[in-house]
């Protein structure tokens, strides 16, 4: 989502049952019990987010971009 203070990275994930967190890491059960355990998205999300600034970077260089 582009914001006038910034972009910001929403990630969606077409989970069902609940969630949390421990440790650092996401504890999905689901429904009717099972537990999955998922890896904190937030260091994916990171990477996508630097890759995304690299793209972005020359145009904001050329000044296309009100930064």
């Amino acid at each position: 989502m582009i914001a006038p203070n910034g972009v910001h990275v929403i990630e969606l994930n077409d989970w069902q049952g609940s969630r949390e967190s421990r440790n650092g890491t996401w504890l999905q059960t689901r429904i009717g019990g099972q537990q999955v355990v998922h890896g904190n998205p937030r260091h994916l999300v990171h990477k996508k987010a630097e890759e995304l600034a690299r793209l972005l970077s020359p145009v904001r260089r050329a000044g296309a971009v009100g930064c």
